[in-house]
């Protein structure tokens, strides 16, 4: 049974009380974020962002960045059904997005473009479309636009998808 520890610990049984949620990845991530970017004037002199946007990173470097797939179904909500439930997934995570932005967003993913799973699971291809669109901003766009910027100061830069 359920030994009600970490996920991936033996004898969970995968019940969704014992999956994290959204919120709690949310959270999670925040937390971490707190400590591994801190900026201390040494090891970290400004904002990631910052630097890259300075191109004050190393040079003469080849990178390889990429993603897959369906990265992000893990920690998406299944009970996602409809355009609203995918407003609302997307919402929760762009706090900082007008709605208007994210409907825009939105409106570049077709729901025709995903299928629903067949089975048991049941999961919608709007269930697909929010997690698509929770992955590319996520796993796409951060690699794009610093890829971007490592090219442009002269490096190699590769991508896989």
């Amino acid at each position: 049974g359920d030994t009600g520890g970490e996920l991936g610990e033996k004898g969970d049984t995968g019940n969704s009380s014992s999956l994290p949620t959204p919120k709690d990845v949310k959270s999670e991530v925040k937390a971490t974020a707190k400590h591994i970017s801190r900026v201390d004037g040494d090891f970290l002199p400004a904002p990631p962002s910052q630097l890259v946007r300075e191109s004050r990173f190393a040079k003469d470097v080849t990178a390889m960045m990429g993603w897959c797939e369906n990265d992000l179904t893990y920690f998406s909500d299944t009970s996602i059904k409809t355009a609203e439930d995918t407003l609302d997934f997307i919402s929760m995570y762009a706090g900082g997005v007008s709605q208007q932005n994210i409907q825009q967003l939105l409106d570049m993913y077709s729901v025709t473009e995903f299928t629903a799973a067949p089975g048991k699971d049941g999961l919608s291809a709007e269930f697909y479309r929010a997690s698509r669109i929770f992955r590319d901003i996520l796993m796409v766009c951060e690699p794009l636009w610093y890829g971007e910027h490592l090219a442009s100061a002269g490096n190699t830069v590769y991508f896989y998808n």
